[in-house]
């Protein structure tokens, strides 16, 4: 349970910077908080769902992470930190 709480918190620390540079990029004056907030509420819903599908949809598509998984060093998409949270 420990190690599904610290990469709870490495993806929610990885999508809120996956957020801030994607908007930066491609949210103009017309979007709104909304689209950040429906961003967020999917991550949120496939974290507590094990749903893998919501959170890729989460991040952006050439969202990069690192960190520590399994106390390997990583340098990676989001992928490998999905899979080890989507699991039992």
């Amino acid at each position: 349970m420990r190690i599904k709480i610290v990469i709870n918190l490495l993806l929610i620390t990885a999508l809120l910077w996956s957020l801030i540079s994607h908007a930066s990029q491609t949210l103009d004056a017309g979007s709104s908080k909304n689209d950040v907030r429906k961003v967020i509420k999917l991550y949120t819903q496939g974290a507590y769902e094990d749903n893998a599908e919501k959170l890729n949809a989460s991040f952006h598509e050439k969202a990069v992470m690192n960190g520590y998984l399994a106390g390997q060093l990583m340098l990676t998409t989001p992928e490998p930190f999905i899979e080890k949270m989507c699991v039992g």
